[in-house]
């Protein structure tokens, strides 16, 4: 298995999804999980891999399926110009930060092997700003948008609404690693006090950016309702809205 996963190794740190076959945040995030699983996840295989889930990150905040690597004539992979190539999708970006979170303990220790760039990082600001952003309004019952412009559908209550559950999850356990870029700081997470980890600044968060939802950057209780209201069939199920019918997606209740 270690073997098939080191030949779908590009030079930018990606993976094809088979041989022969396109580049996908979410066939990386799969073989991500499995080689955790199987415990065959070494700084080898996932050598550039962070850099690349980060350059996916749209001018949105959201995240694309992938980016465009360029390369300078002695063949050394260029961190800039790399443009991702789409837009920002909910399932895109769920899958890039569960691949995020699964690469986390590498980038910590130190043992993540990248360029001569340092760690990559992630725009926290900008990608919650934009999940805060494709939530419905009163007229959508609260679903989630998969993408900007676009009608609200069930599936993405997991894919944007399980998204924020992660991001929580990181600022409670880092202080820099998942950090806003340089032209758009924000120290989300933790003070520095003496260099160990004060406590995590929960008040601050919420009176600052969530004055007008409960308690986090969307509206849970708008979402519940629209996966009871909406998201359930009549003879059984879960569907994407009215009048369509249930298929086999299961969606977290947040």
């Amino acid at each position: 298995m270690s073997e098939f996963f080191h030949s779908l190794k590009q030079p930018d740190g990606s993976f094809l999804v088979t041989h022969h076959a396109e580049v996908d945040v979410r066939g990386i995030y799969c073989l991500i999980a499995v080689a955790t699983l199987l415990d065959i996840l070494t700084p080898s295989l996932i050598s550039g891999t962070a850099a690349f889930i980060a350059s996916c990150q749209t001018y949105e905040g959201g995240f694309a399926s992938a980016s465009q690597p360029y390369f300078s004539p002695k063949g050394k992979l260029l961190r800039s110009p790399r443009p991702a190539l789409g837009e920002a999708h909910g399932g895109y970006t769920n899958c890039a930060i569960a691949a995020w979170v699964l690469l986390k303990p590498f980038l910590d220790a130190d043992r993540y092997g990248d360029d001569d760039h340092g760690k990559p990082e992630i725009n926290l600001r900008r990608l919650k700003r934009w999940l805060a952003s494709i939530q419905g309004g009163a007229s959508e019952l609260g679903g989630f948008k998969g993408r900007t412009n676009k009608l609200v559908d069930g599936c993405y209550s997991w894919w944007c609404g399980g998204t924020f559950v992660m991001i929580e999850a990181l600022k409670a356990q880092t202080r820099d690693t998942f950090s806003a870029s340089n032209s758009d700081t924000d120290k989300d997470g933790w003070d520095d006090v003496d260099g160990e980890f004060a406590g995590f600044r929960y008040k601050r968060d919420r009176l600052m950016l969530n004055r007008d939802v409960q308690d986090t950057l969307f509206d849970r209780k708008a979402l519940q309702e629209y996966i009871l209201y909406a998201g359930q069939h009549r003879a059984g199920g879960l569907r994407d809205k009215p009048p369509k019918w249930g298929y086999f997606y299961i969606f977290i209740t947040l």
